[in-house]
């Protein structure tokens, strides 16, 4: 039985997992900028790059920590089976269709739509849906709770994008407030974890959030 101060230490260090990714984000961003140029195809590029060692660096800690990520879903029947395929083939065939209405396979449109629609999707779910979620499972034996907890955390996490936010406001409008822009970033990843989080709670792997958070994407950014 874990007592409250474990609890409470392993929820920290989640946090502080978290502050630290978004902060290293944010850091190797700007030296990148300061070698390459600061434009919307920079930073989309720079963050598909660092989402995906990211997703690699969690997926070795995990292994070595024998933190079970559950990414693969574990379909015992064939209904189930084909399910998976199913949506899998619908949200691909949907991403690919986005892909071309919003100007093809150009550099231009393609690395946005790589970010938007697969890596920020993987990245995240492998995170959260992953991570967290397992992490905070190991000494939240209820679920629910677990799911409470991650939603906020999921929430708040997008207060780290401030900096993305904050850049391409700019190149569209120079009168913007970003309080209200960030409440609303946050009341939108609130959302989106309501419905991600109880996926996860009722199918008990990522690979359904990471295809509803790609459909989700798809319409939504």
């Amino acid at each position: 039985m874990i007592d409250k101060t474990n609890k409470k230490n392993i929820l920290l260090k989640v946090i502080a997992f978290l502050i630290a990714i978004q902060g290293i984000r944010m850091l190797l961003s700007q030296i990148f900028f300061s070698l390459a140029g600061k434009s919307s195809e920079n930073s989309d590029l720079i963050n598909v790059l660092l989402m995906v060692i990211f997703a690699i660096i969690i997926l070795i800690i995990s292994y070595k920590k024998k933190i079970n990520l559950s990414i693969f879903p574990n379909a015992q029947t064939k209904g189930q089976k084909i399910g998976y395929v199913v949506a899998s083939i619908i949200v691909f065939i949907l991403a690919i269709t986005s892909l071309m209405f919003n100007g093809g396979f150009s550099f231009y449109f393609l690395i946005p739509f790589l970010l938007s629609i697969v890596v920020t999707p993987i990245f995240e779910e492998i995170l959260f849906r992953g991570y967290v979620w397992n992490k905070l499972k190991s000494c939240y034996k209820n679920e629910f709770t677990v799911y409470i907890i991650s939603t906020l955390l999921f929430a708040l996490w997008h207060i780290g994008y401030v900096d993305i936010i904050w850049f391409k406001t700019t190149l569209l409008t120079g009168n913007m407030d970003m309080v209200s822009i960030m409440f609303m970033k946050v009341i939108t990843g609130l959302c989106f974890e309501i419905i991600l989080g109880f996926v996860r709670y009722k199918f008990k792997n990522c690979y359904s959030t990471m295809l509803l958070h790609s459909f989700m994407n798809i319409f939504g950014r």
